[in-house]
């Protein structure tokens, strides 16, 4: 069956439909891929690893579909696909067309699609640190002492329905500010974690966090008066790296929240403290 006769007997593999043991040649991968709208990131490991199989001949059938959704994008294969032009090999394989446009986070493929692979989708930029990001906010508005609840990618994808385009636009931002704290305060505190930190300071004023954390990131160039939340901040979480990484993460990320806290009040802050019976600060 060929790529024309599916394509015309699905309308544009718009039509419900499953189509059984389907030669992949390379022309029909190349015809296929011009579909791949909605897509993770490419892996060219995964490419590589995929077409020695294939020219090996250890590639064999296993019903795995190609998925495409009812407006023509491919959900899944890309790296298969790829690996049949890089080998020039063709291989056999189910084409399902028709999908509903949502079922792409809930695909369970030989690589398993993560939080980044979700965003992405959304062609959000930075998307494994925003993923990171996001799976902090929700544990914060949730309530989770911990901040380790575990979050699927229905949930990612959720997320960034509700929220729409510009607080993603947002996260993408801040993201690339974690990054850069990261680079200037090293790695005791994730981008991701800075990323989620960020955008729950800054539902009323962003300017008010991102002038916390400059003054952080300037601290030995500024310098601060003991006792002042920045300062404390700093010594417990940057001071000695290697002292901080025993503490707990979640410590770590409350204690950036109650500095933040008591420098938006003006406030002395001589120690941080916390444990989970206080719960998670209310910023």
């Amino acid at each position: 069956m060929t790529y024309e006769t599916i394509f015309k007997k699905s309308k544009g593999f718009t039509i419900p439909g499953r189509y059984h043991m389907v030669k992949l040649t390379p022309e029909f991968a190349g015809k296929l891929l011009k579909h791949n709208n909605r897509n993770r990131p490419i892996r060219q490991s995964r490419i590589a690893k995929l077409s020695t199989a294939m020219r090996l001949g250890k590639w064999k059938y296993n019903g795995d579909a190609v998925r495409i959704d009812k407006n023509g994008n491919l959900l899944d294969f890309q790296h298969r696909l790829l690996a049949i032009l890089k080998s020039d090999t063709p291989i056999i394989a189910d084409i399902v067309t028709g999908l509903d446009i949502d079922v792409f986070e809930t695909i369970d493929i030989p690589q398993v699609r993560t939080g980044g692979d979700v965003f992405s989708m959304y062609n959000i930029k930075n998307a494994n640190t925003v993923a990171a990001g996001v799976k902090l906010v929700l544990n914060i508005e949730d309530g989770n002492i911990g901040l380790r609840a575990s979050y699927d990618n229905q949930a990612m994808s959720d997320f960034a329905k509700k929220r729409g385009p510009n607080e993603m636009r947002k996260l993408e931002k801040y993201a690339a500010l974690g990054q850069k704290y990261r680079k200037y305060l090293g790695s005791n505190v994730s981008p991701g974690h800075y990323c989620g930190l960020l955008y729950i300071m800054a539902k009323d004023d962003e300017e008010k966090p991102l002038a916390f954390f400059d003054e952080l990131c300037n601290m030995l160039e500024k310098g601060h008066t003991k006792n002042t939340p920045v300062r404390t901040l700093w010594e417990k979480l940057y001071w000695n790296p290697s002292a901080a990484k025993s503490i707990p993460r979640e410590k770590r990320i409350v204690f950036i929240i109650k500095a933040y806290l008591a420098w938006l009040e003006n406030k002395p802050l001589k120690v941080l403290r916390w444990s989970e019976s206080e719960g998670i600060p209310k910023i």
